[in-house]
């Protein structure tokens, strides 16, 4: 147990909030559904993943447990349990966030975020956390940049289907509409991970291996065979990609495009083709993520709508650095008018318990 709280707890704890749980995390942030006290399962269908790594107050959220959480996010952590349990979760502008107290994973990549069930309410938790204003919740003349090659290239139908119609919403509410394409986009994963997993095994060089989840053990591997001069090559690659993304975006307001690829996988088929395309699990969870942690900029998942399987569909608002509350804004206009948000995950099984004795014993 630790001695004292992450600022980001004691941050809520001084504005009155209750801490009443420490949700489960994939291994340090970046293990698999391979969890000590066991998997994670989704509230909208216990046979899939929740994703991570913050699986574990996405599942709270979703199975309406608690109104508010804490995350962290290195490659999409929020982000991907968010979209998958059809709740909202913020990957803050990289250092607004203090990250002191945090059992990190990536140092130049860590970013702690708020998570809830509506924008709104992320907004207020982002501004109890950092002592800001949120901005008014509308899309009316904002200029909504539309991301599609590297985004959307690879997509599971249904997911382009409410992607395609919550953009539609967005231009019916008043936004400008503007095509965007982010040809640097495809160096955003490749540098995420490689960054990742050479900082993740500097950081846990001293750790007893013997003791690690054999996929958390595996990554950490990854990390010591990659050398220093490629990964000082990746990190000065991040400025320039920096550049280009926000030259790409110079016109827009916000910026969305689609969370994951397909609705949660199933536990026994975690890397299942999406459209066709053969995909690893890395392809599935930070093809639209990673690029907005090696930049920086801020991105927040939102719900807006069900695949033909029933489960959560995302999309992600993003913008330039320190326009959190702006991407918030535009997610509550999106979920003030749609109610995505409002659907609550099948009720589980109904617990029957066993018949007593005359004595009151359990037969």
């Amino acid at each position: 147990m630790p001695r004292r709280d992450a600022a980001a707890v004691a941050a809520v704890r001084a504005a009155g909030a209750v801490v009443v749980a420490k949700a489960a995390t994939y291994e340090l942030g970046c293990g698999n559904e391979d969890i000590p006290f066991g998997p994670v399962r989704n509230p909208w269908d216990r046979d899939r993943i929740t994703g991570g790594s913050s699986a574990g107050p996405a599942a709270a959220l979703a199975a309406r447990l608690v109104p508010l959480a804490l995350g962290t996010d290195t490659g999409g952590s929020i982000r991907i349990p968010s979209a998958w349990c059809g709740t909202v979760g913020l990957k803050p502008t990289l250092g607004r966030m203090p990250n002191d107290g945090l059992l990190g994973l990536a140092p130049t990549l860590d970013a702690v975020g708020p998570m809830a069930r509506t924008a709104s309410d992320v907004a207020r938790l982002l501004n109890m956390l950092t002592q800001t204003t949120a901005e008014r919740a509308t899309v009316v003349g904002r200029r909504v940049g539309v991301l599609g090659g590297w985004f959307t290239d690879v997509l599971a139908d249904d997911v382009r289907r409410s992607f395609e119609a919550a953009v539609a919403t967005l231009g019916d509410l008043g936004a400008e509409l503007i095509p965007v394409e982010i040809d640097a986009a495809i160096h955003g994963a490749p540098l995420s991970w490689l960054i990742t997993m050479a900082e993740a095994a500097r950081t846990y060089a001293d750790a007893p291996r013997d003791l690690l989840s054999p996929a958390f053990r595996g990554r950490l591997e990854v990390g010591d065979r990659i050398d220093p001069a490629t990964y000082a090559a990746a990190v000065r690659a991040r400025p320039a990609l920096t550049r280009s993304v926000l030259a790409a975006i110079a016109r827009c307001d916000v910026v969305v495009a689609p969370a994951c690829l397909q609705t949660a996988p199933p536990f026994d088929d975690v890397d299942r083709p999406v459209a066709g395309v053969p995909v690893t699990w890395p392809d599935v969870s930070a093809r639209t993520m990673a690029l907005w942690n090696v930049t920086g900029l801020p991105a927040v998942a939102v719900p807006i709508g069900v695949g033909d399987d029933g489960l959560p569909v995302g999309m992600q608002v993003a913008g330039i650095a320190f326009a959190d509350e702006r991407c918030l804004a535009v997610a509550a206009a999106y979920q003030a008018a749609t109610d995505h948000h409002r659907r609550r995950p099948p009720s589980p099984p109904s617990f029957t318990p066993p018949p007593t004795s005359p004595a009151g014993g359990t037969r």
